[in-house]
């Protein structure tokens, strides 16, 4: 049995957290392809792949991410496909899925020992995919999580597929520290933000068994039924830890402007300020001129 999800075999896990399939994997390349594998074999929503390590995680536009063994919670989830198709809304409802799993599993203590109380500051939200800690004072951000969400079809095993939502979280320190600049992430690359980890913010232990119970208890609230637009008590609960309304941010492809929230089917509403850096229609970003706000589906979004 893997570190952490001991005491009992997988079927007993799956009862534990209340899905239908669980495995759990000493390493893989990674939990989501494993699980859209599954998905095309025609396995139930919310059957569940968890890895103490990935050789080849993966992140947003195809970036590599390193998972070392025993540095955090790798897991992927299948998801229900909303009617209709996949919604702009899945990642953010697996964003806020995250959020209240930390935040839970801060309010109870991490690792069952005991004390703990609430993460030692404020778990925000970066849209599409990240999972951020602000600092208390706002003195600092760190990324706690990352989320890759892809669509995986029924194929030949009868099923109606899903939605593949593929969850990192850091739960401690790396156990083999990289040089000052470069943190777990982008590999080879410098990261944007500074890694930040469970253990560090509640001050003691915490188990993977215990951060995967109640994350997919909040996917069970948030994603069954699948939302189709952002709305309601998921649009509520988004816009409660959302840190970019206000800021200023440069979207590659797409515009630079001031963040003014998130739109009904989850794209960032960006107000330009340069109309020369709008990408044409057909990008996958609105046109639009100076002033005007555009509604931003892809791309990557940097603080200015």
């Amino acid at each position: 049995m893997i570190p952490g999800w001991e005491g009992r075999d997988a079927g007993g896990w799956a009862e534990v957290l209340g899905v239908p399939r669980l495995e759990l994997l000493e390493e893989v390349d990674s939990t989501n392809t494993r699980l859209r594998a599954l998905a095309t074999g025609g396995t139930p929503p919310f059957t569940t792949v968890v890895a103490h390590a990935q050789r080849a995680g993966r992140g947003r536009e195809g970036r590599s991410w390193r998972s070392e063994g025993g540095a955090g919670l790798w897991i992927s989830v299948l998801l229900p496909m909303p009617p209709g198709g996949p919604p702009g809304v899945a990642t953010l409802a697996v964003g806020v899925a995250v959020a209240e799993a930390v935040e839970r599993l801060g309010g109870e203590g991490g690792g069952g020992g005991g004390g703990g109380g609430r993460p030692g500051g404020q778990v925000g939200l970066k849209w599409p995919n990240d999972v951020m800690v602000v600092a208390p004072g706002g003195t600092g951000v760190g990324k706690l999580a990352g989320i890759l969400c892809e669509v995986a079809g029924g194929g030949e095993g009868g099923g109606a597929g899903g939605i593949v939502a593929g969850v990192g979280v850091n739960l401690r320190a790396a156990l083999h520290p990289l040089p000052s600049g470069v943190g777990p992430g982008p590999a080879g690359g410098v990261r944007e933000f500074p890694a930040a980890d469970l253990e560090t913010l509640l001050g003691e232990p915490v188990l993977p068994s215990e951060l995967a119970r109640h994350l997919v208890r909040a996917l069970r609230h948030l994603v069954d039924p699948p939302p189709a637009r952002l709305e309601g008590r998921l649009r509520a609960a988004w816009e409660a830890r959302d840190l970019l309304p206000g800021t200023l941010v440069e979207v590659t492809p797409g515009p630079r402007g001031v963040v003014r929230g998130v739109g009904d089917d989850g794209a960032l509403l960006v107000e330009a300020q340069e109309e020369a850096s709008l990408q044409p229609a057909g990008t996958g970003q609105a046109a639009g001129g100076r002033g005007d706000v555009v509604p931003v589906r892809a791309g990557r979004v940097r603080w200015i």
